[in-house]
């Protein structure tokens, strides 16, 4: 152990170094959100911006923001998980900032920690300081920038590699400092609210632990390694039931609305609104990781979604371009592709790549849903949906593999001729790295977000200045008329009472394109007027609108 330690260990120099480059990427992709811009697109403005909203307003209050209010008829805010009441973050960002530069900061921040949090643990896989950098680089602009409308994923971004590298100090010296570190990340995680990424980390961390006694490569006896599994296993098991306990004030809410709501199955026969197989990778779709943005990820290819076509294999539920993104880079996948098959790798290496060999095509095997509707039944497991997901492990996988070849390379090179090669592959690789996710992304970064001209907002002064309260809203845009400050329909929910969803399905927010019946019907009105609805908001003109409604204000 004594040398893997010295192979692993790190400078204050080193560390220097790795915050230096990570703040310099993080700030030169993100200058833009990180300086005055913003996001728009995908899940930012219905879903993520209204909790925020929310969130910020109570603390600005002296509140712990329990319920949200504008979001259909109402839900339990903190139960929703992914609003991230008690991360830490979120106590400090939305105290301090509006809601725009909170969510912007928070990213850049993320992005910074998460390279930081992956080189630091590729150092602790004998992987030298240069070629750890390469790795956080095809981790963490490989994986994530295609997902940015996620808020959760790069926060995942950072706990993944952080638990991972707990987890590892734990095997190789179990203190109770070390337990109550890894303990700390766990429970962490969990309260920043999205429990997909978090099981996900769980279980790598599991499998981890399991393997890396059975695949080191010194020789053991089989006693002694049986034994170092089952206390790896009861450590982290133990670890991951603490941390449950200490993020209980998040856990067991969402527990809680979870039996009341959407994804609570099959609901009378009917199929329910959840669907765990959704967000799969299609087997034909790993392609891409060869054929990335000069095929599959070229807008035209993207556009015409060929990878949702039939092909062998493919799981029968949908799936989307976001969840179904993996990426390693064109050169790293050289390096891996050189380590793998032509046995390039010095022998005390070898366990950490079939480590991680097995890891990722554990992962990679899982993420097509073929084993969904049996692990579904699994405790855990049928809480989620994107096998898609677990393509995270993979990413790590190509990154360590692919760093662990470089560091071949780069054994009887110069310092000076070291840092050259590095430099030219992270930039060559990260261009590669986005230039495939911009297309795939369904979030851009823009220079003047909306929200920030949400108090010159002439829908949003005349909404609180109605006579008539409270105002509720019937808007195409799920829950982004929360962001007037009102109450609004239809909702968009990650978990959320199954009425809602159910009820969605008997009116329209908007009149369809060729649709010539009365907007709203008789029946609809009804509903929507039983429901609270004052008033609609539409983006084009209604060809047939009902003699129940009035025109109040256009532009």
């Amino acid at each position: 152990m004594t040398r893997a330690r010295d192979e692993s260990s790190v400078s204050c120099r080193q560390w220097v170094v790795a915050l230096a480059v990570g703040a310099l990427i993080a700030l030169t992709i993100w200058r833009q959100p990180f300086f005055s811009g913003g996001l728009i697109g995908g899940d930012t403005y219905p879903y993520f911006f209204p909790q925020k909203q929310m969130l910020s307003d109570a603390f600005a209050h002296g509140e712990i923001p329990l319920w949200h209010d504008r979001t259909g008829l109402g839900y339990p805010l903190l139960a929703e998980s992914q609003a991230g009441v008690f991360y830490p973050t979120n106590q400090i960002l939305y105290r301090l900032f509006d809601v725009n530069r909170a969510y912007s900061l928070s990213l850049v921040l993320h992005y910074w920690l998460a390279f930081v949090a992956t080189w630091r643990f590729a150092r602790s896989q004998m992987i030298s300081p240069l070629s750890a950098l390469l790795a956080a680089v095809i981790f963490v602009y490989g994986w994530f920038p295609a997902r940015l409308s996620l808020e959760w994923s790069i926060i995942g971004g950072v706990w993944f590699p952080v638990c991972l590298w707990m987890a590892d100090r734990w095997t190789e010296r179990r203190t109770l400092q070390r337990f109550a570190a890894l303990t700390v990340c766990f429970a962490l995680h969990l309260l920043a609210g999205h429990f997909t990424l978090a099981f996900i980390t769980q279980l790598t961390c599991l499998a981890y632990v399991i393997l890396k006694p059975v695949l080191h490569s010194a020789a053991e006896q089989q006693t002694s390694r049986r034994r170092q599994i089952i206390q790896n296993v009861v450590s982290v098991i133990g670890a991951i039931g603490v941390a449950g306990l200490l993020a209980a004030v998040q856990i067991v809410p969402t527990l809680e609305l979870r039996a009341y709501s959407q994804r609570d199955g099959q609901q009378q026969g009917q199929q329910a609104a959840f669907d765990p197989q959704y967000g799969h990778l299609p087997p034909v779709y790993v392609t891409q990781i060869a054929a990335s943005w000069w095929y599959w990820h070229s807008p035209e290819i993207v556009v015409q979604q060929k990878f949702k076509q039939p092909s062998p294999l493919k799981s029968p539920a949908d799936t989307n371009a976001v969840e179904a993104h993996l990426y390693f880079g064109l050169l790293p996948l050289l390096l891996i592709l050189l380590r793998t098959l032509t046995g390039f790798q010095r022998h005390c290496h070898k366990s950490v790549s079939h480590r991680w060999l097995l890891l990722g095509a554990l992962a990679l095997v899982y993420s097509f849903g073929w084993f969904v509707p049996w692990t579904r039944v699994l405790p855990g497991f049928g809480f989620f949906m994107g096998p898609g997901r677990y393509t995270i492990v993979t990413a790590m996988a190509g990154a360590i593999i692919a760093s662990l070849s470089l560091d071949e390379l780069l054994r009887r090179r110069s310092s000076m001729a070291a840092i050259s090669i590095v430099t030219i592959l992270c930039v060559l690789t990260l261009a590669d790295l986005l230039k495939s996710s911009n297309t795939i992304s369904d979030a851009i970064v823009v220079e003047q977000p909306p929200l920030d001209g949400l108090n010159e907002s002439w829908i949003r002064r005349k909404l609180t200045q109605e006579e008539t309260a409270p105002v509720r809203l019937l808007m195409a845009g799920q829950n982004v008329g929360n962001l007037f400050g009102v109450s609004s329909l239809p909702v968009y929910l990650g978990i959320g009472p199954r009425e809602y969803f159910e009820e969605q399905k008997q009116y329209r927010s908007k009149p369809a394109d060729g649709d010539n019946a009365p907007f709203p019907t008789a029946q609809e009105l009804r509903l929507l007027q039983s429901r609270g609805v004052t008033h609609i908001v539409l983006t084009e003109p209604v060809s047939n609108p009902s003699a129940e409604i009035k025109l109040i204000g256009a532009a």
